[in-house]
């Protein structure tokens, strides 16, 4: 469920509602939210050239110094490539691994992003805050804000739209966003008929782990509820096509 858990890892780390959202838009630029891409150009697919970092049959030296991008970020330069490698490690997790990477995000904006990050805490101009990213953090060869911005807009409806407020709230601790560190999460009992932010993330969730419940568009209708009770069949729980608090929590996991 990469599009909640990295915008709650980065509103966890200060960002406001914009500032998070304008970092997602980059990062979907860059990787399609994907935290095991490397760039296009590389002879070695996604999950090859993960596996022979994670498994040291490519060294530090070599994943540093190879000059393809990698990540969430695209990290491409050695030294912050060097950097995301040794926190990886010290962390005991994949190069890969999608909370790593969003606390290395915010860390580097801390350290070496003084006023950029100070920015994304305070802002609430998402355009401004996307373009911002992308000039002074991403430093793309070519500025293609507008995508970014586009996507920005879509993630920024999703997490704060209509829909949060609804009846039957439930509150969950899904697992550790960053190392160390669990969030609460409100979200509702959801069913047929239902529409709202929750629903397009349910929606999400279920199209990560390989259930096919149509293109998510926070509409609750008969595919959704196909795809939680087949969830709920694969998971053993009730089965009853409602996203209830049990439901989430598997889905949070």
């Amino acid at each position: 469920m990469s599009e909640l858990s990295i915008y709650t890892a980065l509103r966890t780390k200060g960002l406001s509602p914009a500032g998070a959202c304008g970092v997602m838009g980059n990062m979907f630029a860059e990787s399609g939210l994907r935290s095991n891409n490397v760039q296009d150009n590389c002879p070695m697919g996604d999950k090859d050239y993960t596996y022979n970092v994670d498994n040291g049959m490519m060294t530090r030296w070599q994943f540093m110094s190879d000059g393809y991008g990698y990540g969430l970020c695209q990290w491409t330069a050695s030294d912050r490539k060097d950097k995301l490698y040794t926190m990886t490690r010290s962390l005991g997790v994949s190069i890969s691994d999608e909370a790593a990477q969003c606390q290395f995000c915010i860390e580097e904006l801390q350290s070496n992003y003084e006023d950029l990050y100070k920015y994304l805490c305070e802002t609430d101009n998402l355009k401004e805050a996307t373009e911002r990213v992308c000039k002074e953090f991403e430093r793309p060869t070519i500025n293609n804000v507008r995508p970014r911005y586009e996507a920005a807009q879509r993630y920024l409806e999703a997490m704060t739209g209509d829909g949060c407020t609804d009846s039957c709230p439930i509150t969950i601790t899904p697992a550790p966003i960053l190392a160390g560190e669990k969030v609460q999460i409100s979200v509702r009992v959801l069913r047929k008929g239902d529409k709202g932010r929750d629903v397009f993330l349910l929606q999400c969730a279920l199209a990560d782990i390989g259930i096919k419940c149509g293109k998510p568009d926070g509409d609750f209708g008969p595919k959704t509820d196909a795809g939680v009770r087949e969830l709920q069949r694969n998971c053993e729980l009730e089965v009853t096509g409602v996203a209830d608090q049990g439901t989430w929590q598997i889905v949070f996991q």
